[in-house]
């Protein structure tokens, strides 16, 4: 019996981590959320087995770039800060809006409850 085998090739999004790495990875990430993993060694004595759980999962997030309750990723755009290539755009709010200067008169609508917003948008 002959079984063809193809061998798929994966693009690594970081060449110096393999993929099967990251997949590991956020396994033990989950195993440690869970409470399955075992825990790492500490060299204080006394340290609370969630303290060390939490810093081998933010180990692992920053290392194999995985998201995590206690980590999280941003993505960052190079280049000028002050110029915007969209305009701010806030519903229900009046907004002066310009390709470099953009000034936004209005606090940003976020649901708060009963707390007022007390901060204006500005960027100029």
């Amino acid at each position: 019996m002959v079984v063809p085998v193809r061998v798929a090739q994966i693009a690594d999004a970081d060449p110096g981590q393999p993929p099967i790495h990251t997949l590991a990875a956020r396994k033990l990430v989950q195993d440690h959320i869970e409470g399955r993993a075992p825990l790492p060694l500490s060299e204080t004595p006394g340290v609370p087995h969630d303290a060390l759980r939490k810093a081998a999962i933010i180990r692992l997030g920053e290392k194999y770039h995985i998201a995590s309750r206690y980590t999280s990723f941003v993505a960052v755009q190079d280049g000028d800060v002050d110029k915007f290539e969209q305009p701010i755009r806030t519903k229900g709010f009046p907004q002066t809006s310009h390709r470099h200067n953009t000034t936004v008169n209005a606090a940003a609508h976020i649901p708060t409850g009963d707390l007022q917003p007390k901060r204006t948008i500005t960027s100029i």
